[in-house]
């Protein structure tokens, strides 16, 4: 195979530009973007009133603070169920956290739905795209 006389030359321009490219990986996806830290799904004394409750954590790592404006957060019975949570605007700071206590007085502040042993607690973007998801407790 023939290369042009300024082949090498080329490539060294060429190789800095790809170094460059920012990627996001399995490694490091999780400390970019809003994520469910933890789930109580029989809920814990002292906290939320021994109510399930859900923890949200923005990584430090994230670049910028989140709204989590439009984000659906539901239990195994999907995000078109009745009891699946639609925040409203909630801004999280890099290496911030929010607990959810479930079942609260105010369904706009507070999901609805109970978590079994056997569910999966997942958080949807405004787009629907998976964003966290605990998997089968």
């Amino acid at each position: 195979m023939l290369f042009p006389a300024n082949f090498h030359a080329l490539w060294a321009l060429t190789l800095p530009l790809i170094a460059a490219v920012p990627t996001v990986n399995a490694d490091n996806a999780t400390e970019l973007y809003v994520r469910i830290n933890e789930v109580a799904d029989k809920g814990s004394s002292g906290t939320c009133d021994g109510r399930d409750w859900i923890e949200i954590f923005l990584p430090s790592g994230a670049q910028a603070s989140t709204n989590l404006s439009g984000y659906i957060l539901h239990d195994d019975k999907g995000p078109s169920d009745e009891d699946a949570f639609t925040f409203g605007s909630v801004i999280m700071e890099p290496g911030g956290y929010l607990l959810l206590c479930t079942g609260g007085d105010d369904p706009s502040e507070s999901p609805q739905f109970s978590i079994g042993s056997d569910d999966a607690v997942t958080l949807l973007d405004p787009s629907s795209t998976v964003v966290s998801t605990t998997g089968v407790l």
